[in-house]
């Protein structure tokens, strides 16, 4: 409260150690009150989806092949009633578990409707201006897989949401694809923008399943979405990870205000924007009192997640992750992975330790160690937008506190994040108060959110020369999110949609000519391997691989999902970006054109060089030929050594014999 009702004075920023001083003391008391010895901090209060001995025996049984699917079954009864009949079970067989737990819930998904998005568009105006009929073609299926993708939550949910792990909001949403059946923040990125396949609400993917709507004009359902996250803060006070009460204890990139912020630039809704900015100042606030650390002077962010049990969703993984380290510290190693499940870089390198003796093992995870780069510049640009928009409805003292706030996260991002010598923003280690000094794509997200704005083109030129050494630029693939290669699906060799997304809009209205090239490379290289994949497939998946064309990517605890809500968001994106792009085929066919066509052009020139030589070489030997025989004749007849004046040769001789004496 101190730090929110002084921020906005620029007058008592003399009070910033004093309140760097209380932010500690409040955030060792967060970490003394989750990690006291043998408190347990679930991920929620269900004895059934979060918690407890029938969690514990199904997921470590392994009942279902997927972690996730037993906690998205839906319940038949009343919690009380099912864990009253599960402690009556006659043995502790597999099997008899097995059929208890099938004869006591429904199956995964049942408690979502499909529905038709009621303003889907046949053809919305930024396909018919893509020009490669290919591509267009391409940018319509995509398009069209809203129909297929979008989903409501069953009013039952509402009414007994004991019963599900599902989480109610009222309007339809789309699902990211593949095993993430619920809406999500930032991982569901679907297609037309990103697709919703069986999923609910995710902001991390919403984000640019709100850009795809509105490119395909489906204002209504925009909205609907935006309304969801609101709804969810009113009732959590912060938006999930994902649509799933097992999430409600972690968030995840905080892009919300960002999405507000679009649809109100695209239709300038003042009554909308003022229903919103509260949600958006209460998910701010959430981050600013839940996720910080003081360093060197300033409040910056990061992700740490408060629970420290096995993630209930991937809870057999984390058990066996747990198992490589001692009982004391499983708590710890818990919380760090929900921690880097909230990030949604579950899991890379990036949060690994890689100079002990577990180096690059899972079970050496340190998330809630580092100070993340693409968090902060993300929760620059709310500050800055968050004051344009309270500007906006007239609220100057809330303007003048983000202004505020984003002036110390500005300066904060040359003291703390940027490396010189690197040429990048580059993640803190707290640890070691040092950079993190391997390359990783999150630095790409200042590009377009951070505080080091698009106009400082010498420093982005720096972080283009980085990429370029690092050969980054150079794979057929696409970027990858990381050079470091693990079992990782945040590493090497994978390409991630939202990652390339970043620098090419960062980058597009450049005035530096280099970095718009760049952009138009590192688009052009996906929309290449996402149309060859779905040329070959006639899927979209969530991740590629850099060391080819058309490669779905691989690692991590998953099998590689398709649908898949941000690949196709960013593919229709770029598109309407760059309307004039083409496939790899038609690259292939123009280049064998200018081939052909400079190719006879330049055959046509060495034909006429040839003609024009030998003319010349022929007139030459036909001229010396002629002066000889002068010559010759004229000595004989006279014996001087004078030569004769030029004359006409004589008729008794033929251009062949010119041509063989030159010859």
């Amino acid at each position: 409260k101190i730090f929110n009702n002084t921020v906005g004075d620029v007058g008592m920023l003399f009070c910033l150690r004093e309140r760097v001083r209380l932010l500690k003391i409040i955030a060792l008391i967060q970490i003394v009150t989750v990690e006291i010895a043998g408190q347990s901090v679930p991920a929620c209060s269900s004895a059934i989806f979060c918690f407890g001995d029938l969690l514990d025996r199904v997921q470590r049984e392994a009942i279902f092949n997927d972690s996730k699917e037993y906690v998205d079954r839906p319940l038949k009864a009343d919690p009380n009633i099912i864990l009253q009949t599960f402690s009556k079970l006659p043995d502790n067989s597999s099997s008899t578990l097995k059929s208890f737990v099938l004869n006591w819930t429904n199956d995964a998904g049942t408690d979502l409707q499909g529905c038709a998005p009621p303003d889907w568009v046949q053809t919305p105006a930024f396909i018919t201006g893509i020009k490669t009929p290919a591509l267009r073609q391409w940018a319509t299926e995509l398009h069209s897989l809203w129909k297929n993708l979008t989903r409501r939550v069953d009013p039952v949910v509402a009414t007994e949401p004991d019963r599900h792990s599902l989480l109610y909001v009222p309007n339809p949403f789309i699902v990211p694809g593949g095993r993430f059946i619920e809406q999500y923040y930032w991982w569901v990125w679907s297609d037309g923008f990103w697709t919703l396949l069986k999923c609910f609400p995710h902001c991390r993917d919403s984000y640019w399943i709100l850009q795809g709507l509105l490119l395909g004009e489906m204002m209504e359902t925009s909205r609907g979405m935006i309304e969801n996250f609101a709804h969810l803060i009113d009732t959590y006070g912060l938006v999930p990870n994902g649509g799933r009460a097992y999430y409600t204890l972690r968030s995840q990139p905080p892009l919300l205000t960002q999405m507000v912020h679009l649809y109100y630039t695209q239709t300038n809704n003042m009554t909308f924007l003022r229903d919103m900015l509260p949600r958006l100042d209460k998910e701010y606030n959430f981050w600013m009192t839940n996720r910080t650390v003081a360093i060197r002077g300033y409040l910056l962010n990061q992700y740490s997640a408060p629970t420290n049990g096995p993630r209930p969703e991937s809870y057999r993984q984390d058990v066996a992750t747990a198992s490589l380290v001692s009982q004391v510290l499983q708590p710890q190693l818990f919380s760090n992975l929900a921690s880097a499940a909230e990030s949604g870089w579950d899991f890379s390198t990036r949060w690994l330790n890689i100079s002990a003796a577990m180096t690059g093992s899972l079970a050496s995870i340190r998330t809630r160690s580092i100070l993340p780069v693409d968090l902060n510049s993300i929760l620059c640009a709310n500050e800055a937008t968050l004051a344009l928009l309270h500007q906006a409805t007239g609220n100057a003292t809330a303007a003048s506190k983000y202004q505020v706030a984003l002036k110390s996260r500005q300066q904060a991002f040359e003291v703390v994040f940027w490396n010189e010598t690197a040429g990048l923003w580059l993640d803190l280690d707290l640890d070691t108060d040092k950079h993190l000094e391997s390359f990783y794509l999150s630095s790409m997200v200042t590009l377009l959110w951070g505080c080091s704005t698009s106009s400082n083109v010498t420093r982005h030129e720096l972080v283009l020369k980085t990429l370029r050494s690092n050969k980054v630029l150079a794979f057929p693939g696409g970027m990858p999110t990381s050079l470091k290669q693990s079992s990782q699906q945040w590493d090497y060799p994978n390409v991630w949609a939202p990652l390339q997304w970043f620098l090419v809009v960062g980058w597009y209205n450049s005035t530096s000519l280099p970095l718009r090239e760049a952009a138009r490379i590192v688009a052009q290289t996906w929309i290449n391997t996402a149309y060859t994949a779905w040329n070959k497939l006639n899927l979209m998946f969530e991740k590629y691989n850099c060391t080819g064309v058309g490669i779905p990517g691989d690692q991590g605890e998953y099998t590689v999902q398709a649908g898949f809500g941000w690949s196709n968001g960013v593919t229709l994106h770029f598109l309407s970006l760059y309307p004039d792009m083409m496939t790899s085929s038609d690259q292939q066919s123009w280049v064998g054109v200018v081939v052909g066509v400079g190719g006879v052009a330049l055959a046509t020139i060495c034909v006429g060089l040839c003609v024009l030589w030998g003319r010349r070489t022929y007139v030459q030997g036909h001229n010396r030929y002629w002066a000889r025989i002068q010559r010759e004749q004229f000595l004989a007849s006279t014996s001087s050594d004078r030569p004769p004046p030029p004359s006409s040769p004589p008729h008794t001789y033929s251009e062949t014999d010119a041509i063989l004496y030159t010859n």
